[in-house]
């Protein structure tokens, strides 16, 4: 009752529950492979939702590369400074404080090659926002042209030295450069080499559980959506025999890559929210890092940009001027709590309660019309029942 009671007075200080203006384009409308329409994204933060500490920075993976023909159309073009600032601006409200994005090439003159330095550009702008590289194995599969791996590698970190480790932006661990690398298990690189060559003597964090063992190795990030939960199981036991390296966990909604002109057709469903849950229980509390995969790859079903739908339809009973019942249908673990609201003209909506998830009825003074919204955990999409009027007493 005490809580109810409190969170009564905080919400009657404002009107309708506070929307967070989304990054995705307005124009899209969302993808049968599970990226959801654009809708209104709970405005709660990672941290108030899923209880994840100061200690931990959150980080969010970009790819960085639509607006390209290459690419599926989603409405905008990454390397559009005023959609960084959206972007970069959401992430913040929500508790991020930090992207990895995807880096082929300093030869890399299409649309990728440019978001990367207009994120961290906008980067710089923000007050404890953080950006690192995250190298893809396209450097040298693309771009290596017959040179040895090696010295492709070599002279572009010296590259991204002058270019982005230098920034007060950039990701640091200790005063050094953090760099992840995405797919370059197979080529035969000498890392010894490559870390006497590079300046600001930057930390190499490899992908999966096996890159806390590679040569050079300073850590590993996980990157499991289209593998099953084994996978995570598997790393955060690597992490817990490697505790002084760096780890970055993995926060993902699901995997379905049948948009992608890549598709290999594999599909690990989101459960209506329930395998983005999953994630977080399984996240250990001391990692220093853990990373949202993705933030807007939309081609393989993972993008977190437009809300992650949690299934929810909420249906009101007929309301009173003494309260109002409703029932719920979806995943209510991946709702944060109810708001019931009211308004004179059925436009202009007042919340007047608010109420923990399963509490599905409201006893208390309504008049004109009344709706309850779903708000969402951190990430998910609200939802609102239709709008009722209020039938007077007889």
């Amino acid at each position: 009752m005490r809580w109810l009671t409190l969170n009564l007075l905080l919400v009657l200080l404002s009107a309708a529950y506070a929307q967070l203006p989304g990054s995705a384009a307005g124009a899209f409308h969302g993808m049968p492979n599970g990226n959801a329409a654009p809708g209104e994204i709970s405005n709660l933060t990672l941290q108030q939702s899923y209880g994840i500490g100061p200690r931990t920075r959150v980080l969010a993976a970009m790819v960085g590369w639509f607006g390209s023909p290459k690419h599926a159309s989603i409405g905008y073009h990454s390397d559009d400074p005023a959609q960084v600032v959206r972007q970069l601006g959401m992430m913040q409200a929500l508790g991020i404080g930090g992207v990895t994005i995807a880096w082929y090439s300093s030869e890399d003159q299409d649309l990728s090659g440019r978001t990367a330095a207009v994120v961290l550009r906008q980067a710089e702008r923000m007050q404890d926002f953080a950006f690192a590289l995250r190298i893809n194995e396209g450097m040298l599969k693309w771009y290596a042209k017959g040179r040895q791996p090696t010295a492709v590698l070599i002279q572009e970190l010296r590259l991204a030295s002058q270019n982005f480790f230098q920034s007060p932006a950039y990701l640091k661990v200790g005063g050094r450069p953090v760099v992840l690398f995405f797919g370059f298990e197979s080529f035969p690189i000498d890392w010894g080499q490559v870390k006497a060559s590079v300046p600001g003597n930057p930390l190499f964090v490899f992908r999966n559980s096996k890159g806390f063992d590679l040569p050079g190795s300073d850590g590993a990030f996980a990157w499991g959506p289209a593998n099953d939960f084994s996978y995570l199981d598997r790393f955060y036991q690597a992490v817990s025999n490697h505790r002084n390296e760096i780890a970055i966990g993995d926060l993902h909604k699901g995997f379905n890559d049948t948009a992608a002109s890549w598709s290999k057709n594999r599909v690990v469903d989101q459960r209506c929210g329930e395998t983005f849950l999953d994630t977080v229980h399984a996240l250990p509390h001391s990692l220093p890092f853990v990373q949202l995969v993705t933030w807007d790859d939309y081609e393989e079903g993972t993008e977190l940009e437009t809300g992650i739908d949690n299934c929810v339809t909420v249906t009101l009973e007929p309301a009173t001027a003494l309260g109002v019942r409703w029932s719920v249908s979806g995943n209510e673990n991946a709702v944060d709590h109810y708001e019931v609201q009211t308004s004179p003209d059925g436009t202009s909506f007042t919340t007047v309660a608010r109420l923990r998830p399963r509490q599905h009825a409201y006893s208390g003074s309504l008049n004109g019309t009344v709706r309850v919204v779903a708000v969402g955990k951190s990430l998910f999409l609200n939802r609102y029942s239709p709008v009722e009027r209020v039938e007077s007493e007889k």
